[in-house]
């Protein structure tokens, strides 16, 4: 079965219950199943977000996503908002991943008339008992806001940058690989980051970058990309030399060149030092 076959099951599985459940009101599709712009591939899951009258009675157990298929696995999850729901792998490995919520909440929402930040970039309604769904549906599909750079901000980042740079080299000295390349993954997040402020410094404010690294081949420059291509290291000490040397380069000049156009003071001190011990221990 196809991926766009088995979703579009699921989806129809999900509306026949729903109709059924007098404590299920109102249900969403988000993410890029419902997106026009960068639409679905054959590996995108599908998101579904529903409002019930105790979200306890969904979230304690999960046999009732046994109704929409030959469920495998589904495992509890915090997601980035803040919000609860269940990672659920389907039979072929297929994966659903379903958000809930109460529907005092989305009463509360509805009343706003202000969309989801989660439904800018495209959301559809998969089921609507209250005549009030399309009060969460933007006018018009849009990228979503992104964090814009502030002195604040851009200090917080490079002091954050240079502290993890010295961490992660005392890890590479003591031969503890799984800690670095956890804290590696922290200070790659602070360099997505910076090259994000980077690319709407030279292409305007307006400019999309996605979120958490998505399409990053499409929008970031060609000589950012190719250096991109040496920061992550294999797990052995050597490599992760290498990585962090030129991640360090990488984001020196990025953040270097956003000082001086934004006009922001940049820690000489701090980095001077965190080089020199980087230098006298490699």
């Amino acid at each position: 079965m196809k991926s766009e076959e088995f979703y579009q099951q699921i989806e129809q599985r999900f509306i026949e219950w729903g109709r059924e459940q007098t404590d299920v009101h109102v249900a969403y599709v988000a993410g890029s199943r419902a997106r026009l712009d960068h639409a679905a591939d054959e590996y995108s899951d599908l998101d579904i977000l529903l409002y019930v009258d105790d979200p306890k009675q969904y979230l304690n157990e999960n046999n009732w996503i046994r109704n929409f298929g030959n469920l495998n696995t589904a495992i509890p999850f915090q997601n980035g908002g803040g919000g609860l729901e269940w990672l659920s792998l389907f039979e072929g490995g297929y994966q659903v991943d379903f958000v809930i919520d109460s529907l005092t909440v989305f009463q509360e929402q509805a009343a706003k008339g202000v969309p989801l930040d989660w439904f800018r970039r495209g959301s559809r309604i998969l089921l609507d008992k209250t005549g009030t769904a399309q009060r969460l549906i933007p006018e018009q599909f849009e990228k979503t806001d992104s964090s814009p750079i502030t002195a604040e901000g851009f200090a917080f980042t490079v002091n954050t940058f240079w502290f993890l740079a010295i961490y992660l080299a005392k890890q590479i000295v003591r031969n503890e690989l799984w800690t670095a390349k956890l804290r590696d993954a922290e200070c790659k997040q602070v360099l997505l980051q910076t090259i994000e402020w980077y690319e709407k410094m030279v292409h305007g404010e307006s400019y999309d970058t996605w979120h958490a690294g998505r399409f990053i081949s499409e929008w970031v420059d060609q000589d950012v990309f190719q250096q991109l291509n040496g920061v992550f290291g294999r797990f052995d000490a050597a490599d992760s030399w290498r990585a962090l040397q030129e991640t360090i380069t990488l984001y020196e000049d990025l953040s270097r060149k956003l000082a001086a156009h934004y006009d922001y003071s940049y820690p000489e001190e701090l980095v001077s030092e965190v080089k020199q011990w980087i230098q006298a221990h490699k």
